[in-house]
């Protein structure tokens, strides 16, 4: 080990030290003659005593002290500052001068002299006094003694273990830390095996600074697939202990550009004065290694840039962006984005790896079916414009037009989506798609397909005329917010030999053609407005399972078409047409013979077509009840002719085939709050507004409250109770009423709920003033008042070769009202009478004006509304008295 005194003298003092593991000085003055004389590796000086007398001497001494070069004390023998001091006077050489330690302004020798190894001192500065007879002379000497070495498992202890464990880097500290002169390979610390920091000379394990870098370097380091960030004082760290930066699995072609951020986040641009230098070590094979001097965080720069209007050969940058949007995609790594500026691109561009393209309206809905010109990307060539060849890949804001030829080679859509491979996660969004024989040939998995104008796709080919066309299997696809229009032959076309779990949702199909399913095996088309079509709304072509057909609005389906039809080879099953609005057709509802099982038509608005239901199958009666015909005194005009009828009839008409047609019952208004079957109405339960609609009717509500403390809007599934809630505070923090009112969402329409809630929070009134001192705190008061009840009146119908009336269900779980007959009626009958409630000899089975009597004097007895109705309320008190007995 090696040790340093560097002299200086009193006037003129030199402070620069080297690397820093020092000694201690203690404050003692001590006398010690000239003992030995050490040789050292310097040139003999001249003995000035031999010629000067005493001063020079001393001066001598003071000299070889100012100058002295370095020793090699060995711990533990050599380890006394004033020996060794003594030793480098001795060299001048010079005779009977004395050496000793003056009280010093570092104290950090101990007593005698003997120099401590700690690492932890500060630098001693000495001051040695040189005497002989009557002269004397002062030398300040700094002394520094290296460290010994670290005890690096105490240093790293668990650090590798906690690296790993918490923040999954993979490092080689131990190794290197252990035998540093001997490290197999360079330090490094790896993250989530996606990049690296590799240290190519070791740092200095010594060094405070270093050792507290390693120590915390895995909590800085952020390493995801293609980006890094640190800290600043991290970053700096690394650049001066000499780091490099390793990212690696990239799929780059050629060396990926890197963006870089600031403490902040915020992107530097390149021409920024605080941009950092970043050297480029290498790029292979998907690996890139480069050095940065200053940086907190940074990552690979997966955008590429495409310019029809860039002039020469660009690099795919912001700055100098590609020509062609094929470029941009050759250039562009897996799972990139391809930024494509305005301008026409005329083209066809395969996509075979996962990517973002991105048009100029990119992020803007396109429903509107109009851009402002010159502001759009325009892509496409005769023979294609998009074609898809792999998975994850979004195609968002272009416009897409002019594919006109079809064939074998060639789909004529303008965007190819093949099913052979089986590609799934695609996304088409914001586009406008025109112009071609199709809009979208879509095949696949998990799909989306929203916010688009397909319009006008129409040129002539196979398949033309379809917006969206799928014949190679798809699933798990939503086809959403988007605008149909001008296509002649179908919207959307589900033709695969299988299909499963589409749906088709809140599209505006206008001017256009119809929703058709071929053998979809669960699917929904829901909430879609399908006005002047060219054919039917909506048909189920054959084949399909599970389908929901609710909440849609079909208007103008004339010439025959309907509004929804079941037809095909294949047989339709477990199909439910529910909450639709289904008018001004030729037909609302058409189901051909021998199509369909398990068919349910319920709580639609099929008023206002010449045919508004017709029912061709004579072997299983349909359900179609609880639907507004029109009108409340019959539900429909009933043909068994065959033909169709020229004119719209009073209430519609039912035509059914020799079928069988459950209708009754039926709605008697198009509001649920009239004289309806389906009872809704308003409670309360401390605070929980609680709609409740008769009976499982597949209906939403919607909840509004005003007032001191109202909420808001709130639009709520019916659940499995028939019931469907809403919270307020009605008893703060504001003082006055809050009013809530309650729709049932009824075939696309509001219909009102029956009874009104006023939650009242007066104002507390004021306190008395209390005897002496203090005060009273206020009085909470909370009240509700109820609005009216209605009662309900079921319509009455007459019996009509052909149908089934009121059939019935289990008992008390349907609304029974004046009019009733079954089972159900003779078990209530039963327990009024055992009520004492009911004065008859025995159940008739028939609900008539005693009945309702009775019925009315029930619920007054069991705390509920005297409303003359067996509804939900009433019949929960029946079956729980059926459960006692």
């Amino acid at each position: 080990m090696n040790q340093i005194i560097r002299g200086y003298t009193s006037q003129s003092p030199d402070n620069s030290f080297g690397s820093i593991y020092k000694i201690a000085i203690a404050g003692l003055f001590i006398v010690i003659g000239l003992i030995i004389s050490t040789p050292f590796a310097h040139a003999t000086l001249v003995n000035p005593c031999d010629e000067g007398g005493d001063a020079l001497c001393v001066g001598a001494a003071q000299s070889a002290l100012a100058t002295a070069g370095s020793l090699n004390p060995v711990e533990g023998v050599d380890n006394n500052a004033i020996t060794m001091a003594q030793a480098i006077v001795d060299r001048a050489p010079t005779t009977g001068v004395v050496v000793t330690i003056t009280l010093s302004e570092n104290s950090h020798v101990a007593t005698g002299g003997v120099i401590t190894y700690d690492a932890s001192a500060e630098t001693g500065n000495v001051t040695f006094h040189l005497t002989k007879n009557g002269e004397s002379a002062d030398q300040i000497v700094s002394v520094v003694v290296p460290a010994s070495i670290p005890d690096y498992a105490a240093i790293f202890e668990g650090v590798t273990a906690t690296l790993f464990e918490e923040f999954g880097i993979d490092t080689n500290l131990n190794d290197c830390a252990l035998t540093p002169d001997n490290c197999e390979e360079e330090l490094y610390f790896e993250k989530n095996g996606v990049g690296r920091i590799t240290f190519p000379a070791l740092p200095d394990l010594t060094d405070a600074d270093t050792i507290a870098l390693l120590q915390i370097l895995g909590d800085k380091m952020e390493i995801d697939e293609g980006s890094i960030s640190l800290d600043a004082r991290t970053a700096e760290l690394l650049r001066t202990a000499g780091a490099e930066i390793t990212l690696y699995g990239l799929d780059f072609p050629s060396t990926p550009n890197l963006i870089v951020r600031d403490d902040e986040g915020n992107i530097i641009d390149p021409n920024d004065e605080d941009y950092p230098d970043i050297t480029i070590i290498g790029y292979e094979e998907g690996t890139l290694t480069f050095t940065i001097n200053h940086f907190t965080g940074f990552e690979v720069d997966d955008n590429i840039y495409v310019d029809d209007s860039n002039e020469g050969e660009g690099d795919g940058t912001e700055a100098n962006p590609f020509q062609t949007i094929g470029e941009g995609v050759n250039a562009a790594p897996t799972g990139g984005t391809v930024h494509v500026a305005a301008g026409n691109y005329d083209e066809a561009v395969t996509i075979s790896k996962p990517l973002t393209l991105s048009g100029a309206q990119a992020g803007l809905d396109a429903r509107s079916c109009t851009v402002e010109e010159g502001s759009e990307s325009v892509v496409g060539t005769p023979e294609g414009a998009f074609i898809v060849q792999d998975d994850n890949i979004t195609i968002d804001g272009f416009t897409i037009a002019g594919v006109i030829v079809g064939g074998e080679s060639a789909s004529g859509a303008g965007i190819n989506i093949s099913g052979g491979e089986g590609y799934s996660d695609m996304t088409i969004k914001n586009n406008i798609i025109r112009d071609n024989i199709m809009g979208i040939y879509l095949n696949g998995n998990d799909g989306t397909v929203e916010q688009n104008c397909i319009k006008d796709n129409n040129a002539e080919g196979p398949a033309s005329g379809n917006g969206i066309y799928s014949d190679q299997g798809l699933s798990d696809t939503v086809i959403s917010n988007n605008k149909f229009t001008g296509q002649t032959n179908t919207s959307v076309n589900m033709a695969s030999e299988s299909s499963s779990n589409i749906t088709v949702t809140d599209n505006q199909i206008v001017d256009d053609s119809e929703i058709l399913f071929f053998n979809v095996n669960i699917g929904t088309i829901s909430a879609n407005t399908i006005t002047d079509s060219a054919n039917h709304g909506i048909q189920l072509g054959g084949g399909n399972s599970i389908i929901d057909v609710t909440g849609n609005t079909v208007h103008g389906s004339t010439d025959e078409w309907s509004a929804i039809r079941i037809n095909g080879e294949a047989m339709n099953s477990n199909v439910t047409i529910r909450n639709n609005s289904l008018t001004g057709n030729d037909y609302g509802v058409n189901i051909n013979a021998n199509v369909a099982s398990g068919v349910t038509v319920n709580f639609n608005d099929l008023s206002d077509n010449i045919v508004s239901l017709y029912y061709g199958q004579s072997e299983t009666p349909l359900d179609a009840t609880n639907n507004w015909w029109g009108c409340s005194s019959t539900p429909a005009e009933i043909d068994e002719e065959e033909g169709f009828p020229e004119s719209v009839a009073v209430c519609g008409v039912i035509s059914h085939d020799e079928s069988t047609i459950d209708f009754a019952p039926w709605l008697s208004t198009f509001d649920l709050s009239g004289n309806n079957p389906v009872i809704g109405r308003i409670m309360n339960n401390d605070g929980e507004v609680t709609a409740e609609v008769g009976f499982d009717t597949g209906l939403q509500d919607k909840f509004t409250s005003s007032g001191a403390n109202g909420v808001g809007e709130a639009i709520v599934a019916i659940e499995d109770d028939n019931t469907a809630s809403y919270n307020i505070d009605g008893s703060g923090p504001n003082f006055g009423d809050t009013t809530v009112n309650g729709m049932a969402l009824f075939a696309g329409q509001d219909s009102t709920l029956t009874g009104t809630l006023v939650f009242n929070n007066p104002a507390p009134p004021a306190p008395p003033a209390p005897p002496s001192g203090g005060g009273g705190g206020p009085v909470g008061l909370f009240g509700v008042v109820n609005g009216p009840s209605l009662g309900q009146v079921l319509g009455v119908s007459t019996s009509t070769s052909g149908q089934v009336l009121g059939a019935n269900t289990f008992r008390f779980t349907r609304y029974l009202v004046r009019g009733s007959r079954g089972d159900d009626v003779i078990e209530l009958h039963k327990i009024l009478i055992a009520e004492g409630l009911l004065h008859i000899s025995a159940p008739t089975g028939y609900f008539g004006p005693l009945t309702q009597a009775a019925v009315r004097l029930f619920q007054t007895n069991n705390g509920l509304p005297s409303v003359g109705v067996v509804g939900p309320l009433t019949r929960a008190v029946l079956n729980n008295i059926l459960a006692n007995q």
